[in-house]
């Protein structure tokens, strides 16, 4: 007679996680990991290897994407640049530049900097105006609408209105 060994208690422990083999040999991380360790998307790490921003450092038999170390450190870098809200592009420039951070002068990275500052101050200038064009209208709006209230009649201002009721100087 043919004596078997005993079943595990943990149905499972048979079977064990086919990802957790993954992780262990190396420290190899799957994108499931990858995603909860970075707080990215599928679809942003997708763009990202895409763009040759980031590689994954092997495959698996199957065709799995498993991350290293290193490879996550340059998603944290990536996700801290994007705050600065860097293109695609000026992403692949800034990690170039820090790739390199170690054997290089800080110069590129300080020039990278300054270009993004410059950048975001006139994006403040164009806020500003933006504000004060709505703060204007606004306005109109109220001055409008309180001649509207005491001459018993529709207002339209030409800014946001679409009807085809048009005023003259006078009011008619």
């Amino acid at each position: 007679m043919l004596r078997l060994p005993p079943l595990p208690t943990d149905p499972h422990a048979a079977f064990p996680d086919p990802r957790q083999a993954m992780r262990e040999p190396d420290g190899l991380l799957a994108i499931g990991d990858v995603i909860k360790r970075t707080g990215l998307t599928r679809k942003a790490l997708r763009l990202y290897e895409e763009a040759g921003l980031v590689v994954p450092a092997t495959r698996t038999t199957a065709g799995y994407r498993l991350y290293d170390e290193a490879a996550l450190r340059r998603l944290e870098l990536i996700r801290r640049a994007r705050t600065l809200e860097m293109s695609t592009r000026e992403l692949g420039e800034f990690l170039d530049i820090a790739d390199g951070c170690c054997d290089r002068e800080p110069d590129e990275l300080v020039e990278l900097v300054q270009d993004k500052l410059a950048e975001t101050d006139r994006r403040l200038a164009e806020l500003a105006e933006l504000r004060a064009t709505l703060q204007d209208a606004l306005s109109t709006l109220h001055e409008d609408a309180d001649t509207a209230r005491r001459t018993q009649t529709h207002v339209c201002t030409e800014l946001l209105c679409t009807c085809s009721t048009t005023t003259n100087e006078d009011g008619r």
